[in-house]
Order: C-alpha cells, then structure tokens, then sequence
C-alpha cells in the first residue's frame, strides 16, 4: 500500500469538506439575514401608522456580529425611537441552545430577547426568565406592548 498515496486522498478529502462547510456557512449566513430581515419588514408595517405621525423613528444601521457557527458578517440592527428612548433591535446569533436564531431588544430600562424556531422565517418568540421561562409570540400586538415596556 502506498502510504503517500493514501495520505494525499485524505488531505484532498478534507480540503473538499473545508469548501463545502464554507459553501454551507456562506448558506446558513444568507438564511438567517433574510429571516432577521424579514422580521424587521414586520415591525416596520406594525408601527408605520405611528411612524407616518411622528410619534416613533425607525432606522436600521449596520453592525459586525461574531457568531461562532457562521463565524463574522456585517448585518442590521433596528433602533425605534420613541420620544427620549432608543430601542435597539441587535441580531446575536443564528443558532442558540433551544432555537435557531436570536435577537436582543434592548433599551437603557431594559432588555427582552426573541428567539427563532425553525428555518426560514420560522416563529419568532419573546423569551423573559422570570421565575420560569415563558415564550409568547412575536406579532403585531406583542411587540408593541413590549416595546412599550421597554420605553417605559
């Protein structure tokens, strides 16, 4: 046997596995912006009514996240105005323990974090420990109370 040979195979099989994770990483970046995206879209209709009267401001700026899994990517936050208070939307990673994405929302009063189940634009979730973990969904009604709570 030809160990030369057989060690060339191996390193040209694990250069072809470093592509593909790369190939991969490059895919699972791309999903997770357009569903981070996606959600900002939402928000933005939910609260263009209050926008339109200039009682909120909405802006999205460019950030640098470090994620371990698809490792640094330049993405958007969202920042909501309301009167003397920002709240800050901030992308944290695209795969946590128990979901597959998170957002931290954040104000100088407080915090709240939505998480992500499944794929694609999946469900977007608040998440708060309290005495118990507690999970609601992320819509039109609950996003204004919690940004609300937030701004309060």
């Amino acid at each position: 046997m030809d160990t030369k040979v057989s060690f060339e195979d191996f390193l040209k099989q694990k250069s072809t596995e470093k592509e593909t994770l790369l190939i991969n990483k490059e895919e699972l970046k791309k999903e997770w912006i357009e569903s981070v995206y996606n959600l900002y879209d939402k928000i933005e209709k939910w609260l263009q009514p209050f926008e339109q009267k200039n009682l909120l401001t909405i802006s999205r700026n460019k950030i640098i996240t470090i994620d371990e899994e698809i490792g640094n990517y330049e993405i958007q936050q969202m920042d909501i105005r309301i009167g003397t208070e920002t709240i800050h939307l901030v992308p944290i990673a695209r795969q946590v323990i128990g979901a597959k994405g998170r957002i931290d929302m954040e104000s100088e009063t407080g915090d709240i974090k939505i998480l992500r189940y499944g794929i694609g634009n999946g469900t977007w979730k608040f998440i708060q420990k309290i005495v118990k973990m507690e999970t609601w969904e992320v819509n039109n009604k609950s996003f204004k109370i919690e940004l609300q709570n937030l701004a309060s």
